[in-house]
């Protein structure tokens, strides 16, 4: 469970999840501190999760036109 938090970040005022590159948080707009580095990791598992989600589209599309 330790890892499945170490990943997800939250706002530090009100708690809102953080969507990966967010600086402030979109609900009170509070600033968040991220350590250094944390954001180019964030942004490498989201585009690595956004080409999956292709793939299976791309993997879907082509079963259902055969």
């Amino acid at each position: 469970m330790a890892t499945a938090k170490k990943h997800k970040r939250s706002c530090s005022e009100c708690g809102v999840g953080l969507e990966p590159g967010l600086t402030s948080c979109p609900l009170c707009g509070a600033e968040q501190r991220t350590p250094p580095g944390s954001l180019i990791t964030e942004q490498g598992t989201y585009q690595a999760k956004v080409r999956k989600l292709r793939d299976e589209l791309r993997r879907l599309r082509a079963d259902g036109a055969a």
